[in-house]
């Protein structure tokens, strides 16, 4: 594994957090991760471009009104 594999693992794990991918039908999204990983050459950009499809990558500043520390973009 390479350096560029790494930040992109890195870059999808912290998306998927502060996108909140898993928080509803975790068992099927998990499933259909698991499989793009398995037969992908690139799973990570593909599990990127699933999440970007969802909501955008791009965080707002809009986003953290009235938000406490404990919200899901504080954690990650």
């Amino acid at each position: 594994m390479n350096q560029e594999e790494v930040k992109k693992i890195v870059k999808w794990f912290y998306y998927s957090q502060i996108r909140q991918r898993y928080i509803s039908q975790l068992q099927s999204k998990l499933d259909k991760d698991v499989g793009i990983i398995w037969n992908e050459s690139n799973p990570f950009d593909k599990l990127l471009n699933i999440i970007a499809a969802e909501r955008p990558l791009e965080i707002h500043k809009d986003e953290f009104v009235g938000s406490g520390v404990q919200a899901q973009h504080f954690m990650v």
